[in-house]
């Protein structure tokens, strides 16, 4: 009896280290690039780049960990993951922050203060007070 529950616990770790080494992993890091090929060293800049990569890779017979490493994750457009990018039960798509790591994801984007620059256009002062004309200032916020 007593070599029976042995074996159970032996063919248990097999099978969890099994999956462990069948799980795939991809990186992405605010100092990577989507050029790189996802690794740990040489990880992706986006969310975007990570989302294609699994696309190749899910076959649905491994799970997918896509880890975010430490840093301030910019999105310049919406980052949407339907049903087809979750994987399956057996074998899930998981996006998960390295290690405990903070990771922050924003909507918005850094302006450079050289951008902020007071308003030229004739057309546009002539609708604003002479008085405030000195204290308005613009900023393109155009691609």
């Amino acid at each position: 009896m007593q070599a029976v529950k042995y074996q159970s616990i032996i063919v248990g770790l097999f099978l969890l280290t099994l999956s462990q080494l069948s799980a795939q992993s991809i990186y992405i890091s605010p100092n990577g690039n989507d050029l790189n090929p996802g690794t740990m060293d040489k990880p992706y800049a986006t969310l975007s780049a990570a989302k294609q990569a699994v696309k190749k890779i899910n076959n649905g017979n491994n799970p997918i960990t896509v880890y975010l490493r430490k840093g301030v994750y910019y999105l310049s457009e919406p980052f949407i993951l339907g049903k087809e990018d979750g994987g399956t039960q057996a074998s899930p798509v998981t996006y998960t922050a390295y290690a405990n790591e903070e990771v922050s994801l924003r909507g918005s984007r850094v302006i450079d203060l050289k951008d902020i620059k007071p308003i030229t256009d004739k057309t546009t002062l002539n609708r604003i007070p002479v008085k405030l004309r000195d204290s308005i200032i613009m900023i393109d916020l155009g691609p």
